[in-house]
């Protein structure tokens, strides 16, 4: 007689916990969201893919980490950024060859976007980028950072279509 209460109270338990989730699951939604993955760092530049309800990209932040120093490309534009960037010691050899008493400057633009090498004969070179705009935000690199970020940026579609494909809500 106990093991029948004993069994009938387990079962009646199990299922009670076991629908129980269901009906506090239903009483949540998902409606707005940020997903943020910290892709890499390299020296004081930093590239970030941030996925929203609406929008996903990636974020390229400089130093100091703010708003005057950060871009949110899509991923295709991404991938454009990253074909200048990793060009960059090309445009420093070429510079150097450059004459010492004015400075050189080689812009590239890139969709909504341009990327600035300039030096004085292949000193204090520098990479920028920023968007065609009067005011904008600049990321400012040396050749090797620009370099490396460019060659993740290269990979910034397969990067997309991963989480895409691991983060549907």
């Amino acid at each position: 007689m106990y093991r029948k209460l004993i069994l009938i109270l387990v079962v009646s338990g199990f299922f009670l916990t076991m629908f129980l989730p269901c009906s506090i699951a239903k009483d949540f939604a998902v409606e707005d969201y940020t997903f943020k993955w910290s892709v890499t760092q390299v020296g004081s530049v930093r590239i970030e893919f941030h996925k929203q309800k609406d929008r996903f990209g990636f974020l390229l932040s400089g130093s100091p980490h703010g708003r005057l120093s950060s871009l949110f490309f899509s991923p295709s534009e991404a991938n454009a950024i990253s074909k200048a960037l990793m060009q960059a010691d090309d445009y420093l050899q070429k510079q150097k060859k450059a004459s010492v008493v004015k400075p050189s400057k080689d812009i590239v633009p890139v969709e909504n976007y341009r990327v600035t090498f300039s030096s004085r004969a292949g000193k204090n070179f520098k990479v920028e980028v920023d968007r065609h705009k009067a005011w904008s935000a600049i990321v400012r690199m040396d050749a090797g950072t620009a370099m490396e970020i460019g060659k993740t940026l290269s990979k910034a579609e397969e990067m997309a279509d991963f989480v895409n494909s691991r983060i549907n809500l």
